[in-house]
């Protein structure tokens, strides 16, 4: 008699465990969404294709000279943020012009948009000199 009980409270322990396993995956798994969320004929996915561009991504600056642009296309489907980074090729160069802009900012789909003109002074010289730059933009898509 004493093995039947053994075996009975193995088989208990057994199917306590089994109980918990079940509800901490019910809970800690996505499984439990496909059955709760809903989908209707009007719902559908998108694939958008991302298709941006900006330029220029090198130019060099001529101290005082006007009309510096960053020129940002956006040809997706969707709409995206960007962030414009200038920097100077040679970092003994930052040191000697300012400012160094960034730019930010969304762009809708289909648009294309300039940023405003930056200028570039040389600080404490005559005011010539030059020093090339890039532009680093990064877009991240909004919906």
């Amino acid at each position: 008699m004493r093995t039947k009980k053994r075996k009975t409270t193995a088989w208990s322990v057994a199917a306590v465990l089994f109980c918990l396993v079940l509800v901490t995956a019910h809970f800690t798994s996505g499984m439990y969404a496909r059955f709760v969320t809903k989908a209707e004929n009007k719902d559908r996915g998108n694939a958008a294709e991302f298709d941006v561009q900006a330029s220029p991504t090198k130019a060099t600056v001529i101290a005082g000279e006007e009309g510096y642009q960053i020129e940002l296309k956006n040809y997706s489907d969707v709409r995206v943020s960007y962030e414009a980074v200038i920097q100077f090729d040679d970092s003994a160069d930052t040191a000697r012009f300012e400012p160094l802009p960034t730019f930010t900012g969304t762009l809708e789909p289909g648009t294309e948009k300039t940023t405003d003109s930056f200028v570039f002074q040389l600080i404490g010289t005559d005011g010539t000199g030059s020093a090339p730059f890039t532009v680093t933009v990064t877009f991240t898509q909004i919906d």
